[in-house]
């Protein structure tokens, strides 16, 4: 061999080996953190997470814990209690959250993978963080998009850290208030319901009772006069108002207008009754030619009542009766009195001291006036059958015998012979006053029938 082909086949091996040996280099850096947690020590350190910070482009949500208690409550809305649950499971995800595979470290690429830095312009991302009491941080990580294909997973980019990652989970922060807030208020099933009463300030009153016990829906109870309900399912809206109630936002108990508020009360068939407080709240748009922003504020309170109100008298569907009669209710405590004291003490601990927005379509329960309810009594009008008078019969004409004139008219004789004073009505023969004479005509024999004189027959008389 040559000696610059020796020199040729060295140089060769050393661009292989260095060639190779870059390769390697690269490619061990790629796959470093591969399938490694994301944060490898949360999961021991989970039980000393005092305080989870989220932040998304519309706000922030903290969430504190006493460490005590285990129990979770929401900074932003006065400490108000959140949901345990919902927390514990975005715990758990980023506990269990593993490095799929790393993506760029190029700033200018970050917007492709939705992980600016949250708040930057035209910004997506969210961040959550995980502290202690003393306010040491845990973690901290940028959420952007989902994976699109695959197992389900988000990019993400820690904190301090210009490398992205693919990471496997449900990495996803919301920001609505009741991803991390239990919104829910009451499960009152519809069946339970027995009575409603709405009282307006001015003095409006709606006043609802289920008639019997299997009825679907209630009755109004007073009714004006002259009015009926509208439908025969317009009280359904009360019967599950209570079924699923949930609020919108919470804030500290405030005090309502009285001249604004609008008081009802629900009433269970076993002596529950639930209070509410309701007043509509209107903002002026700031924006000109845009609605107005309305808000349902309510306070809420339960009691026991062991004997039912008295049902107040009103008009009710014929052959119904009230169902409740206090002659026959007894008056002693019994059994299931107690659990419905409790249950009334529970659900004051999640009422007193807050204040519930409620969604603007309750309106149509919590300040429903009567008007709404009822509508006027249509009485149909019935024409009384027209009643046929006689049928008139063609009556064949006769002949005057004096006058020899047609006669249709049947005239009625006379019962008694007029005076010569009389005119032509009174009965008097016409013959004789055509005479001049003044004289009564000759009677004429029962028995034989009356002689016609033809004019021939009797020339002294003149011929008529």
């Amino acid at each position: 061999m040559s000696k610059t082909s020796l020199l040729l086949a060295t140089a060769t091996v050393i661009l292989g080996g260095s060639a190779y040996m870059l390769e390697s280099s690269r490619t061990s850096k790629t796959s470093a953190g591969t399938n490694e947690a994301l944060f490898p020590d949360l999961k021991a350190q989970m039980t000393s997470v005092a305080q989870v910070v989220i932040q998304t482009g519309n706000g922030t949500w903290t969430l504190d814990q006493d460490l005590k208690s285990k129990e979770w409550s929401l900074a932003e809305r006065d400490g108000y209690a959140a949901s345990s649950a919902k927390i514990g499971t975005l715990l758990g995800s980023l506990a269990r959250s593993k490095r799929l595979q790393q993506k760029t470290s190029n700033p200018d690429r970050y917007g492709d993978l939705g992980l600016q830095d949250v708040g930057a312009d035209g910004s997506n991302s969210s961040q959550v963080s995980l502290h202690t009491s003393d306010g040491t941080t845990l973690a901290s990580t940028i959420v952007g998009r989902s994976r699109t294909q695959g197992t389900e997973a988000h990019y993400v980019r820690l904190a301090g850290e210009a490398t992205t990652w693919t990471a496997s989970g449900n990495l996803r922060l919301n920001d609505s208030l009741s991803d991390w807030v239990k919104t829910s208020m009451l499960e009152l099933p519809a069946t339970r319901l027995s009575m409603v009463e709405i009282l307006h300030p001015d003095g409006d009153t709606v006043y609802l009772q289920r008639a019997q016990e299997e009825d679907a829906n209630l009755t109004i109870m007073n009714l004006p006069q002259g009015s009926e309900a509208s439908s025969e399912w317009v009280t359904s809206r009360f019967t599950s108002a209570l079924t699923g109630l949930s609020f919108e936002d919470v804030q500290k108990r405030m005090d309502l207008d009285p001249i604004q508020v609008v008081k009802s009360s629900f009433r269970t068939s076993d002596g529950l009754v639930i209070h509410v407080a309701c007043q509509l709240e209107t903002t002026e748009p700031e924006v000109t030619g845009t609605a107005p922003t309305e808000r349902l504020l309510v306070n809420l309170s339960a009691t026991f009542e062991e004997v039912p109100a008295t049902p107040k008298e009103g008009p009710l569907a014929p052959g119904i009766e009230p169902l409740v009669d206090l002659e026959e209710t007894p008056e002693e405590e019994t059994d299931d009195s107690a659990k419905i004291q409790e249950e009334a003490a529970q659900l004051n601990q999640g009422f007193t001291g807050w204040t519930f927005v409620l969604p603007a379509h309750r309106r149509n329960v919590f300040l429903c006036r009567l008007d709404e309810l009822v509508q006027p009594i249509v009485v149909e009008q019935i024409a009384e059958p027209v009643e046929e008078g006689p049928v008139l019969q063609d009556v064949a004409p006769t002949v005057d015998p004096v006058t020899q004139e047609s006669v249709s008219d049947v005239v009625e004789l006379p019962t008694a012979q007029g005076t010569g004073d009389e005119g032509a009505g009174s009965g008097e023969d016409p013959a004789s006053e055509e005479a001049g004479s003044g004289e009564t005509p000759p009677e004429i024999p029962a028995s034989d029938p009356p002689k016609t004189e033809s004019p021939t027959e009797n020339p002294g008389n003149g011929q008529l």
